[in-house]
């Protein structure tokens, strides 16, 4: 029972899914068509500022290294304080045992490493932007003496010995002094803390320049707002006149139309005129000669009329097209002028 039901819900659903689905293709469809539209102002609007001096990559170009500097600082400051957290909460205890050591050793050599290969990753960063530069080989050699090389070497032998004696930090180690260990790690901190400053200092002038990028397109999109309302204004005109031009065209019509009516009704008459004689003509046989050529004269003031009247029709009508070329080409003219007018009035804005 439960399934037959639910088949009827859905029968009875399925003209509503028709619906929906129709619906819903049309809205895709009007989406479509939209971002069609969107697409075409966007590419106009990239065309305007390009030939403005404006380029849209090179506005992208510095949004995205702001953000690849501002994210570089941002894991550069937060390594450096989860490096000083640890090493500011590591306390060395030189009665643990050898084990502990090694492994505490072992820990701050990794450790030591990660900072020479983030150092050495800054200096390459610091060299591709100085490779414009003259003097670009010896800077170079001269960072790649800077980077540290730290790391503990542990005295293996101390395990082995049977001195029951409790051995200084600097006897614990083979490679180095402790407290130049120290200073070394101070000195590079210095370096690191100097290099903060100067990619804070690079991120800055970054968002500067990016600052002044969307300024000057802020003042691109007010001039095509500008311009929109301007070409709508326009657009208003040349409808007006059009309408105007229409309205015309049909006052002409009309006059043409009465005119050709004038025609018909004047030929209808010559007819009537005709039968008239030719009923006349066969009622006076006698005088068929005399009416005959009354009726030629007739025939021919008629045939004179008619041409007459309709090399005037047609001047008319020529005249009328030669006066709707000459409103078109006076619009034409006028609006022309217009455009220059606002071409020169927005030459000598943008001039000032």
């Amino acid at each position: 029972m439960k399934l037959k039901s639910y088949n009827q819900n859905v029968e009875k659903m399925m003209p509503e899914w028709n619906k929906k689905l129709e619906q819903l293709s049309n809205e895709v469809i009007s989406y479509e068509e939209q971002m069609n539209k969107l697409q075409d102002e966007k590419k106009s609007i990239e065309m305007d500022l390009q030939q403005r001096g404006i380029s849209i990559d090179k506005v992208n170009e510095l949004y995205i290294k702001r953000d690849q500097l501002s994210k570089s600082i941002e894991i550069i400051s937060n390594k450096i304080d989860d490096l000083k957290e640890k090493l500011s909460g590591r306390s060395f205890d030189l009665e643990k045992n050898f084990d502990n050591l090694e492994n505490l050793t072992n820990q701050y050599n990794e450790i030591t490493n990660k900072f020479n290969y983030y150092y050495y990753q800054q200096i390459q960063q610091n060299q591709q932007q100085d490779q414009q530069q003259q003097e670009e080989e010896e800077e170079e050699e001269e960072e790649h003496q800077l980077i540290p090389q730290f790391g503990l070497k542990l005295d293996e032998n101390i395990k082995t010995t049977n001195e029951r004696r409790q051995f200084t930090r600097d006897e614990i180690f083979l490679n180095i002094n402790v407290k130049q260990e120290r200073q070394n790690l101070l000195n590079f901190r210095n370096e690191l803390d100097h290099q903060i400053l100067n990619d804070r200092s690079q991120a800055m002038k970054f968002n500067e320049k990016c600052d002044i990028e969307q300024d000057k397109i802020k003042d691109q999109q007010s001039i095509i707002e500008e311009l929109k309302i301007q070409d709508s204004l326009m657009k208003r005109k040349s409808d007006d006149l059009k309408q105007t031009i229409f309205q015309i065209q049909n006052e002409f019509n009309s006059q043409i139309e009465s005119l050709d009516q004038q025609i018909r009704e004047t030929k209808s008459n010559i007819q009537s005129d005709i039968l008239q004689l030719e009923r006349k003509l066969r009622d006076v046989n006698l005088n068929k000669s005399l009416i005959q050529e009354q009726l030629i004269g007739k025939r021919q003031k008629i045939d004179e009329d008619v041409i007459n009247l309709t090399s005037f029709i047609l001047k008319f009508k020529t005249n009328i097209q030669e006066k709707l070329i000459n409103i078109a080409d006076i619009v034409q003219d006028q609006l022309k002028k217009e455009q220059q007018q606002q071409q020169q009035q927005q030459a000598s804005q943008q001039l000032e």
